[in-house]
């Protein structure tokens, strides 16, 4: 007997070895196909003389759908009649690219989720030269009129499958409406290696066994079951979290370095070297993160590894902190699946550092609100101590202060909104003696570090100069606090939630339909099978007592069916058409954004009154849970607007959701698990392909880069040889031109010269960008600019509508002070009291000049040779 039992054992052993070895072997030949079944390079061109109104297609008969873009060049003249929204060019590929003409006679590049404004004042009635060309080493650049206007090193087109076989110019704004204009002397032409049937074949038969192999492995247990509570149990989940997590951050964390980033090192140098913020140097937030910074740096030195190498075990705490947050609503396992995508999710983000302060002040508000979401869990539990109610909240309140010393205007709405809800959930438990102690032990752990802050200020003697710069001043340089409050609710109502709810309506009609559909087919294969579950084991799939919840799952199963379909159908590239009025990227990433925050709004119009009428655990979590959601978005609107960073804990309550709605059944989980591994695939893909864009800076993909021999404050980060060559050039030109005792300003956001040359800032401008310098600072540069000009100029040059942005953000359209700077620099030229030494283009992305002092204001020639020393 006992032999016959380790037999049965040893063979179903082998068995799932060999799925689980199917299921790896599946996989990588679905990521190599197009590497390994690769056709030989081929070319297409095709020229035309003149296209007139109707929208003209371009057909290309003879060229097959191209997979991998070598390169390509499309040049034309182009006469526009009127801005109203025209498409000059567009391919068919809805991640492709497109040339948009807007209102007023702007002219934007789109491509992938990137919107680049290549000129503001495109003139109608007049013929204009266009001139697109892209090559998968240099990458894409424009030309207009003979000028270049854009070039960005990017490989976002050569990783979609664009389809030329459909090339569009002259179509109006989403085909509705034709270009009232010409086109003539149309040219295109593209290197390519063509998808070949093979590829296709390999990637269909692949996802396949996958599927089978990942079905076979989960059959005895469906996933999403009730798993063993061993007290082991507890650390695993949380470490179920955070392991992906490592893995990933490990995976690229070095990979890739921006110009713009070390802001934060920049002022924990000065820190270091003695000078106190707000009195040395302006500083519009808290101190406790640039204090927090010069601490690393003090303990590994100035090098931005290091804090990168923090970042990691940052977004690992982040992740644990949302998983405990989580499990107070799902099942444990469920939890720990959510919150690792709704990392990934967070980390999708265009301009997202892992060690920045956005990501401390995530950190500290999910580890606060995780304590207060236990204790208002515990208020209805009937198990409940009160010296351990007391402790949480008083280190709840300690957490959600340090968030605020750390970013004030995201964490205090944060902490103002949690708060509220809060106090809802107190206000029904009764017993208010107890609760007022409680809160009393919150308010308590709240102050502990605000009075340390503060005391620390005064004794420094800057304490009214941290109410001047961090409450008035950084209010009035993001549009004033009432400003601040309101720009962010009044943009979500007015354009991301009309938005969504929009294509919500035009495409109702074809999701209800296809609902319907495929909902009829499982209900009709449920029917059959069910009736045969003791031959199939069917009750392993859909146990007896799940016909109340038939309509649930089958919608659920529907639903995630379709968007699997769609993300593994456009991944793969075998169906351009299948799916056109599906955009991945705005499923995917873009719609979560208003639909998360709607889904928290929902959350707690629903469970309000349900609390109030009957309060229980449940209902409480998901009060806090949503108040906590929206406090999330909203504080993240004050200072960036909606994003991911804002937007991730609803998208996480979205998936737990999905999930614990199969739960106990294997093929609506397993259908789950695709749809986040799916989307998983895209978001991890997307930052590959570009980790860093923000305002015009832009760095290469991490795959294939070739990186530079760097040391110093870059030690250990790949930065490509090309780029590293030029940062080092403007390095050299600071040192050579100036002394150490020199200051140096560097406009407006590249810090990290300061550190490089080891020159300290002119007039502590460590950072003079449009929302982090307030008006008075700006000014007093202008004016010493002018009077007493330092000896090293560092300018960047600021992509086309970067300030007219800011200005309609944070100040209505009013003229924003860098305005004033940037004159004062122009003065300077004028009057022959600079010069440019250096002129360098494309330091990822930006156009950086070097100037030297050549005359004192008053005249007085200053030697080349005295100009600067080491």
């Amino acid at each position: 007997m006992n032999r016959l039992f380790f037999t049965a054992a040893f063979m179903k052993c082998r068995i799932r070895c060999f799925l689980f070895t199917l299921f790896i072997l599946a996989v990588f030949a679905y990521v190599s196909a197009s590497s390994f079944w690769q056709a030989p390079e081929a070319e297409v061109s095709l020229r035309i003389d003149h296209l007139a109104p109707p929208m003209a297609i371009l057909p290309q008969a003879n060229a097959p759908r191209i997979g991998s873009i070598n390169s390509f060049r499309i040049a034309f003249e182009i006469l526009a009649r009127d801005d109203y929204y025209d498409n000059l060019l567009q391919t068919s590929d809805v991640q492709g690219f497109r040339l948009e003409l807007r209102h007023p006679r702007e002219l934007y590049l789109v491509f992938s989720s990137n919107e680049i404004l290549l000129s503001n004042s495109f003139s109608t009635a007049e013929w204009h030269s266009i001139e697109i060309h892209f090559d998968e080493s240099k990458g894409l650049s424009v030309t207009l009129d003979g000028k270049f206007v854009f070039h960005r090193t990017t490989n976002d087109l050569s990783r979609h499958d664009l389809s030329f076989d459909e090339l569009i110019a002259g179509t109006g704004f989403n085909r509705k409406r034709t270009l009232q204009g010409e086109i003539k002397d149309f040219f295109f032409e593209a290197e390519y290696k063509p998808i070949t049937k093979t590829s296709q074949a390999v990637k269909v038969v692949s996802a396949v066994a996958a599927a089978l192999s990942l079905i076979g492995l989960l059959w005895r247990r469906p996933l999403g079951a009730k798993l063993p509570d061993r007290a082991w149990g507890r650390w695993l989940a949380p470490l179920l979290t955070a392991c992906p997590v490592l893995v990933y951050q490990l995976s690229y964390f070095n990979a890739f370095y921006p110009v713009t980033e070390g802001w934060f090192s920049a002022y924990a140098h000065l820190i270091n070297l003695g000078d106190a913020p707000y009195r040395d140097f302006e500083l519009l937030i808290p101190p406790a993160y640039p204090y927090s910074v010069a601490f690393l740096q003090d303990l590994f030195g100035s090098s931005i590894i290091a804090l990168r190498t923090v970042g990691v075990a940052l977004m690992c705490g982040i992740s644990i902190a949302l998983f405990f947050i989580l499990q107070f609503g799902f099942n444990r396992y469920i939890a720990a699946i959510t919150a690792t995508y709704g990392t990934i999710y967070y980390q999708s983000g265009n301009a997202f550092i892992n060690y920045d302060y956005t990501q401390v002040v995530t950190f500290f508000m999910l580890s606060g609100a995780a304590l207060l979401i236990g204790y208002a869990k515990t208020l209805f539990s009937p198990n409940r101590a009160p010296e351990k109610l007391r402790l949480m909240c008083f280190f709840a309140g300690t957490m959600l202060a340090l968030a605020v010393l750390t970013k004030h205007s995201n964490a205090t709405v944060c902490t103002a909104t949690l708060g509220v809800g809060m106090l809802l959930v107190m206000a029904r438990a009764g017993d208010f003696s107890s609760r007022l102690k409680e809160i009393a032990a919150g308010c308590l752990g709240f102050a502990s570090p605000l009075l340390i802050i503060l005391i620390t200020l005064w004794y420094q003697d800057t304490l009214p100069l941290f109410f001047a710069q961090v409450l008035s001043d950084a209010a009035a340089a993001k549009g004033g606090a009432a400003g601040i409050l309101s720009n962010a609710p009044r943009s979500f109502y007015r354009g991301l939630s009309a938005d969504l709810i929009f294509d919500l309506f035009e495409h109702s009609g074809k999701v209800l339909l296809a609902t319907c559909l495929v909902g009829c087919i499982v209900l009709s294969l449920e029917r059959i099978l069910y009736r045969r579950q003791i031959r199939f084991h069917w009750s392993d799939w859909y146990p007896h007592h799940t016909s109340r919840n038939t309509l649930t799952v089958n919608l659920a199963l529907t639903s995630a069916t379709m968007l699997v379909m769609c993300v593994w159908v456009e991944r793969s590239g075998l169906c351009h058409d299948c799916f056109k009025f599906v955009n991945i990227d705005t499923w995917v990433q873009g719609d979560s954004i208003p639909a998360s925050i709607l889904l928290t709004a929902f959350g707690i119009v629903v469970s309000l009154p349900i609390f109030m009428y009957r309060p229980s655990s449940t209902s409480a979590f998901w009060l806090v849970v949503s108040t906590f959601g929206i406090g999330l978005a909203w504080g993240n609107g004050t200072s960036a607007g909606f994003s991911e960073v804002g937007a991730f804990l609803g998208v996480s309550l979205a998936v737990g959701a999905a999930l614990s709605v199969g739960r106990g059944l294997s093929l609506p989980s397993l259908i789950s698990l695709a749809l986040i591994v799916s989307a998983s695939d895209y978001l991890i893909d997307k930052k590959y392909t570009r980790p860093y864009d923000w305002w015009g800076v832009s760095t290469a993909s991490v795959r294939g880069t070739s990186c530079g021999a760097t040391s110093g404050v870059l030690e250990g980060m790949c930065v490509p040889s090309d780029t590293l060559s030029r940062i080092e050039d403007i390095t050299s030109s600071i040192v050579s031109n100036s002394s150490p005792e020199d200051a140096v300003y560097i406009y407006p956001h590249t810090p990290i010269f300061y550190l490089l040359s080891n020159r300290r800032p002119y007039h502590g401008a460590v950072v003079s960008w449009p929302d982090f310098m307030s008006m008075r600072a700006a000014l007093s540069v202008t004016s010493d600019l002018l009077s007493s000009p330092p000896k090293v100029l560092v300018v960047a040059e600021l992509a086309p509508g970067v300030l007219e942005a800011h200005e309609r953000l944070f100040r209505n359209g009013a003229p924003s002070p860098q305005r004033a700077i940037l004159a004062a620099i122009e003065a300077l030229k004028n009057d022959d009291i600079v010069e440019k030494i250096l002129n360098i283009s494309d330091v990822n992305g930006l156009t950086i000049s070097v100037y030297r002092l050549k005359h004192t204001i008053d005249g007085r020639h200053i030697p080349i040779e005295s100009r600067g020393r080491d």
